[in-house]
């Protein structure tokens, strides 16, 4: 488990993405993914570059957090189709 600061950290930068970023129409979320000291999300969006660039701008202010972003085409979301297929 994450100590109280890391989970308070957690909590904020997932604030930050659904309220400053989601919220503006650049991207739905799909899954989120906690285990082996990992919390994953998995977002859909149109366009990565105006998805970047709210993103740069929303957390600008904000200390920098730990993160690693990956992007990859899947237009027919089959990723989340083989998540819940899972379930």
């Amino acid at each position: 488990m994450p100590s109280r600061i890391e989970l308070e950290r957690m909590n904020n930068f997932e604030d930050i993405l659904e309220n400053e970023v989601i919220s503006k129409n650049l991207g739905i979320h799909a899954v989120t993914r906690t285990g082996n000291n990992l919390k994953e999300f998995e977002y859909y969006f149109n366009n990565q570059v105006s998805f970047m660039e709210q993103f740069n701008q929303s957390f600008a202010l904000y200390e920098t957090f730990p993160i690693k972003i990956q992007f990859y085409k899947d237009p027919k979301w089959k990723e989340l189709e083989r998540f819940i297929t899972m379930l």
